[in-house]
C-alpha cells in the first residue's frame, strides 16, 4: 500500500490563494511569486568579517560597485538588490575578496518541506498497549475514564488521570507525554521560526507571545499559511480544554516569522531570525521546520551563533523521501561540510552538538518486505518506521512521530490551510515539520528539570535515551538514495529505517538514530495496576491506590477506582521518578488505611510497567486472619491450592466436619485439623478471566467459634510440583491491615517436581502474627498425611 491519500499543499497553494477573502491583510496579497529556482533572482547575501564595524557604509559601497541597493542589514551580513536579470553568480564574483568581505552567496530560498494535508481519513489514536495479561489493549475511552487523587489546600479531589485532549493527537502517547503530562515544573520558552502563529487562537492565547516578522519588518508575526500555528499547537496548546491536541511544552512559545504567507522565505531572514532568538535569554530551544536543498553561510552562522549562546536546535529533515542532505537540518550532523565564507570554513562543523536534524515516524504499521518475495510474511510488519515522505540517511539523528498530526490552525483570520477545513480550529498535518516540534517540546520539558544542563547534555539526554529505531530493507530496491520513490521494493516501504545492508551503504545507514522518548528523557515511568477484590474476583470499587517511593517512603501518585469497569479494572499511577515503588491500597471495608498490597514494583523509564502478576492487587474484605495467596497469571491455565493446618486440633477435621467419609479405615485420626475450600477457602480459577489467586479465612462467614493455636499455611500443585517452583506470593491479613507475607520465586530452593505430592510451606500464623518459613517438602513430613 503505497499511501496516496494527501495533497501537497505547495501544489494546491495557487487555488486556495483564489480562496482568500478580499479582506485578507495587505502583507499577504502584497507577497512576491513563488521563486521558481533555488535562489532569490537580483539578491545577494554579504558577509562581513569583524573587522568591519559600521556594515550599512560597507555593504553600500559594495552595492554602488555593482549598480546594487541594500536592503537589509542584521550583524554583519547585508543583503543586496540589483537586476533580476543580471548573473548572480558574475555578481557575486565581483565582490568576493574584496576588504571585509567574508562570504558573498545568493539568498537561497527555503521552503516548507512539503507538508502534506490530510485529505482522506486520517489515523486516529483509539487504543493503547499496556501489555496486559491478554495481551489486550487500553481503549483511549477506558484511559479516560481513569481517576487520579489530588489532595490540594487540605481537600481531596477526584479528577481524571489524563487531560481530555491527550490523546487527540497520537503523537503525545507515543513519545510518552501520558506519563509526564502532570508535571509542574515549567519548562523554558521555545521559539518558533516559521510562517508565524496565530496567537489569538483560543487553544494558544497566553501561550505565544510576537516576536518578529522578518518578512514584512514588523512586530506582529501573523500566520495567513497556517504552518507555523500548527508546530506552535504541538509544542504549547493549552491542555485538558477539551479543544486541539494538548500541548506537549507547558511552557511558552516566541513566534518568529521569517515565511511569507505562501510558505516560502530566504536564507538571510531565517538566519535574521535564528538570531533574533539566539539573543533572546528567555528562549533556550529553537524549532525551524523548513528547509533547502543547499548549505547556507549566513545560516551556518547564524547556528552557531544560537549553539555557542547555549541553546538546543531541532530541525525538520525534509520531505524528498531522499537521503540526500536538507539545510539546514544537515548542520546538525558532524558529517555535514561547514560552507564556503562560514566561521568553520575549512575546518570541521563545531556546532552540531547541541542541535539535531529530525525524520518522521508513520502513524500506523508498515509492511516490510525483508525477504523480498512478495509476501507480507509473519514479523513483516512494524511499528515506527519511516513515514512515507521523510528523509532519511546518516546524518538524520532522532525520529518521531510527524504524520497525521492533528494541532491547531488559525482561526482568527484566513490561512491556507484553513481553506480546507471548514471552519475548524485544528488539522491533521504530516510531515517532518510537524516531527520536529515534538523534539523540540521535548527539549524544553527535559530542561525544566535541570535548569543547568547545558545545550550538548540535552541533546546527549534525547539521543541515550531514544529507543533504537527498526533496522529492515527490501532487498529488491534498485536504488537505495530515493526512498518511497523506487520502483523495485515489494512492500508497503523500501524499509522500515534502512541500515548499511545491500543495496544500502553507509550514507543511508540509520543504525545510530533513535525515536524520541519524551518519558525516558525525563527519567518518569508510571505503573499500571489492576484492583481487585480477592474473593468475588470483581474490581475494588472507591479503592485508592498510592504508589509510594521505595526508598523515601513518599506518596508520589494516588488513582483511584472508577466505573465503568472494563475487562481488567486498570488504573495508571503516572509521573514516577524511575525507581522501585510499593503499591497501598485503601477500600472501605476492605482495608484499615492505606496498606501494602505490592512491594518492589520498578517504574522503568519511558514504560508504561504491568507485565507481572504483582500488578494485580488482591485485598480481602476485612475480617479476622486471613491469607491470600496469587500466582503468576502466566499460568493462568494452572490451579494452586492452598490450605491452613492446625496441627494441635483433635479430632483431624476438615473444616468443621470430620475425614472419616474419605478415611473410612481411620476416622478420628488425631493429626491435625485441614481447613479447605468450601468451609473457608475462595478460589479464583478461571482460565478466561485471568485471576489466579485464592483466599484462605481461619473463620469463615457466620461461624462463632475458631480453634486456637499456630496454623500452617500450605500449598501444593494437585500431584504436579512445577507451579511450587514459580512465582508465587502469599500476603497475610487480619482485621483490615496486613500482617506479613513471603514471597517464592524462582531464586528459591526448588520443590522437587517429580514427586506425586510437593507441598511448600509458606509460614505459620498464631493471632496476629504471621511468620514466614519457606520451605519445600513432601507427604512423608507433615503429620496430618493419614497413611
Amino acid at each position: 500500500m503505497k499511501k496516496t491519500r494527501v495533497v501537497h499543499l505547495l501544489i494546491a497553494l495557487l487555488l486556495a490563494l483564489s480562496l482568500l477573502p478580499a479582506a485578507a491583510p495587505a502583507q499577504a496579497q502584497a507577497a512576491p511569486a513563488v521563486p521558481e529556482g533555488e535562489y532569490v533572482p537580483g539578491e545577494l547575501v554579504i558577509g562581513f568579517d569583524t573587522s568591519v564595524k559600521v556594515v550599512m557604509s560597507q555593504a553600500t559601497a559594495l552595492a554602488g560597485s555593482v549598480d546594487a541597493q541594500v536592503v537589509k542589514v542584521f550583524d554583519q551580513t547585508a543583503v543586496i538588490s540589483f537586476d533580476p536579470e543580471a548573473d548572480v553568480t558574475a555578481v557575486a564574483a565581483r565582490l568576493a575578496g574584496q576588504p571585509g568581505v567574508r562570504f558573498v552567496e545568493p539568498n537561497y530560498v527555503r521552503r516548507l518541506p512539503e507538508q502534506l494535508l490530510t485529505s482522506a481519513e486520517p489515523f486516529q489514536l483509539k487504543e493503547v498497549d499496556r501489555k496486559l495479561p491478554n495481551k489486550q489493549k487500553l481503549t483511549v475511552d477506558q484511559l479516560l475514564s481513569m481517576r487520579t487523587v489530588k489532595r490540594t489546600g487540605g481537600k481531596v479531589q477526584v479528577i481524571p488521570t489524563y487531560p481530555n485532549d491527550e490523546f487527540e493527537s497520537w503523537g503525545n502517547a507515543w513519545i510518552g507525554h501520558d506519563i509526564i503530562w502532570p508535571e509542574k515544573k515549567l519548562s523554558p520558552m521555545v521559539c518558533v521560526i516559521d510562517t508565524g502563529v496565530d496567537i489569538n487562537h483560543p487553544d494558544l492565547k497566553g501561550r505565544v507571545v510576537n516576536g518578529y516578522d522578518f518578512v514584512n519588518d514588523d512586530k506582529i508575526a501573523d500566520d495567513h499559511y497556517g504552518h507555523g500555528t500548527h508546530v506552535a499547537g504541538t509544542i504549547a496548546a493549552k491542555v485538558n480544554n477539551g479543544m486541539g491536541p494538548a500541548g506537549i511544552s507547558n511552557g511558552k512559545v516566541l513566534a518568529v516569522k521569517v515565511l511569507s504567507d505562501q510558505g516560502w522565505g530566504t536564507s538571510a531572514d531565517i538566519a535574521a531570525g535564528i538570531r533574533y532568538c539566539a539573543n533572546n535569554k528567555a528562549v533556550k530551544v529553537l524549532n525551524l521546520s523548513l528547509g533547502g536543498s543547499e548549505g547556507s553561510a549566513v545560516e551556518y552562522d547564524a547556528l552557531h551563533l544560537a549553539v555557542n549562546q547555549g541553546k538546543f536546535v531541532a530541525m525538520a529533515a525534509g520531505n524528498g523521501s531522499t537521503s540526500e542532505m536538507h539545510y539546514p537540518a544537515a548542520f546538525a550532523s558532524p558529517l555535514s561540510v561547514p560552507p564556503v565564507g562560514s566561521v568553520d570554513d575549512g575546518a570541521a562543523n563545531t556546532i552540531h552538538e547541541g542541535m539535531v536534524s529530525v525524520g518522521a515516524i508513520a502513524s500506523e504499521e508498515t509492511w516490510v518486505d525483508m525477504d523480498g518475495n512478495g509476501i507480507d510474511d509473519d514479523g513483516e510488519y512494524f511499528e515506527g518506521c519511516a513515514a512515507y515522505f521523510s528523509n532519511y540517511g546518516a546524518w538524520v539523528e532522532i525520529v518521531a512521530p510527524g504524520e497525521d498530526i492533528f494541532s491547531t490552525i488559525p482561526v482568527s483570520y484566513p490561512s491556507v490551510i484553513g481553506q480546507y477545513s471548514l471552519g475548524s480550529d485544528s488539522e491533521y498535518l504530516s510531515g517532518t515539520s510537524m516531527a520536529t516540534p515534538h523534539v523540540a517540546a521535548a527539549a524544553a520539558r527535559v530542561w525544566s528539570l535541570d535548569k543547568a544542563l547545558t545545550n550538548a547534555d540535552v541533546e546527549g539526554i534525547l539521543m541515550d535515551s531514544g529507543r533504537p529505531v527498526i533496522l529492515a530493507v527490501d532487498p529488491n530496491v534498485i536504488d537505495p538514495t530515493v526512498g518511497s520513490s523506487d520502483s523495485g521494493y515489494l512492500g508497503e516501504m523500501p524499509f522500515c529505517w534502512p541500515f548499511a545492508d545491500v543495496p544500502f551503504t553507509a550514507a543511508e545507514d540509520m543504525e545510530n538514530a533513535v525515536e524520541l522518548d519524551l518519558a525516558a528523557a525525563m527519567g518518569r515511568g508510571a505503573l499500571t495496576v489492576f484492583p481487585y477484590d480477592a474473593v468475588t474476583g470483581l474490581p475494588l470499587a472507591g479503592a485508592q491506590i498510592a504508589a509510594v517511593d521505595a526508598v523515601t517512603n513518599k506518596v508520589v501518585d494516588t488513582a483511584a477506582v472508577s466505573t465503568p469497569f472494563y475487562e481488567f479494572p486498570a488504573v495508571d499511577l503516572i509521573n514516577l521518578p524511575v525507581g522501585p515503588y510499593n503499591a497501598r491500597v485503601k477500600a472501605k471495608g476492605y482495608t484499615a488505611g492505606l496498606q501494602t498490597a505490592a512491594e518492589g514494583l520498578f517504574a522503568s523509564a519511558g514504560v508504561f510497567e504491568s507485565n507481572s502478576a504483582d500488578h494485580f492487587l488482591v485485598v480481602p474484605p476485612a475480617g479476622d486472619f486471613q491469607v491470600v495467596s496469587q500466582w503468576d497469571w502466566w499460568n493462568y491455565f494452572d490451579e494452586l491450592d492452598s490450605y491452613l493446618w492446625l496441627p494441635e486440633a483433635t479430632p483431624f477435621i476438615v473444616g468443621p466436619e470430620k475425614y472419616g467419609a474419605l478415611y473410612p479405615n481411620n476416622p478420628t485420626s488425631e493429626v491435625g485439623a485441614m481447613w479447605e475450600f468450601p468451609f473457608a477457602r475462595y478460589q479464583r480459577f478461571d482460565e478466561e478471566d485471568y485471576q489466579t489467586w485464592e483466599v484462605l479465612s481461619i473463620k469463615r462467614a457466620g461461624a462463632k467459634v475458631k480453634l486456637a493455636g499456630d496454623y500452617q499455611v500450605l500449598f501444593t500443585d494437585n500431584g504436579d510440583g512445577s507451579l511450587l517452583n514459580q512465582w508465587i506470593k502469599v500476603t497475610a491479613w487480619f482485621n483490615g491491615k496486613v500482617i506479613g507475607g513471603v514471597t517464592r520465586d524462582f531464586t528459591a530452593d526448588a520443590c522437587d517436581p517429580l514427586l506425586t505430592e510437593a507441598w511448600w510451606h509458606a509460614g505459620t500464623v498464631n493471632g496476629k502474627t504471621f511468620t514466614a518459613v519457606d520451605a519445600c517438602g513432601t507427604n512423608a513430613i507433615w503429620p496430618y498425611v493419614i497413611p
